[in-house]
């Protein structure tokens, strides 16, 4: 049985161990919603209601891990979402 990949040929595993050491290595790094559900673990309903909240930590349709995880301790219902 092969492995599942990604549109591109990468591994899915391989992609989320990319971005969260981008994330972890470059706190200051501006990364899309999608690269952040795969690098946090948080699902796509509720980054898409984070992305959508009044006060997001959203930016030009990007956000840095740091951040979003700051605007998350203010907001612990939205990972659960």
């Amino acid at each position: 049985m092969r492995a599942r990949q990604h549109h591109d040929g990468i591994q899915p595993d391989t992609l989320a161990l990319a971005l969260t050491c981008l994330a972890t290595q470059f706190p200051d790094r501006q990364l899309n919603a999608t690269e952040l559900c795969i690098a946090t673990g948080i699902g796509r309903t509720a980054m898409s209601k984070i992305s959508a909240a009044t006060d997001t930590p959203f930016a030009l349709r990007k956000c840095t891990a740091s951040r979003l995880n700051a605007w998350l301790q203010t907001h612990p219902g939205f990972k659960a979402s």
